[in-house]
């Protein structure tokens, strides 16, 4: 079941960057080489969307990271919280939220800086 929605969690991920950028990146123009170039996609209207949107993912599974980590439930403020079966199913799927993170994280900073550069000193 873990494993299920860790490969569809990918999947949507995926379909998100192909689906910001989709009219540039299957538009035929003749040239033979099946579509337009990958840097063609890049600087396509979607990418920052997608960028946005695994910022986003990024962020929340970030924060369920910390929430189902072992320590969280140790403090004074949580103590009745590894207790609860809330906590319990996120501490059962903590191991798929690192790797979700971790992908839409990559993703997303190769992404931002390939679209929209390193940032410059002025």
């Amino acid at each position: 079941m873990a494993r299920r929605m860790a490969v569809f969690t990918l999947i949507m991920l995926l379909g998100t960057i192909l689906i910001g950028g989709a009219t540039p990146l299957l538009a035929h123009e003749g040239e033979g080489n099946g579509g337009s170039s990958f840097m063609e996609f890049i600087q396509s209207n979607g990418v920052p969307w997608a960028v946005f949107i695994l910022g986003i993912i990024s962020a929340v599974s970030g924060l369920l990271i910390f929430l189902g980590c072992r320590i969280v439930p140790t403090t004074r403020l949580t103590q009745g919280v590894a207790q609860s079966s809330g906590y319990k199913v996120l501490f059962r799927y903590h191991k798929y939220l690192w790797l979700v993170f971790w992908i839409s994280l990559v993703i997303h900073l190769v992404l931002g800086i390939l679209h929209f550069g390193f940032p410059s000193a002025v």
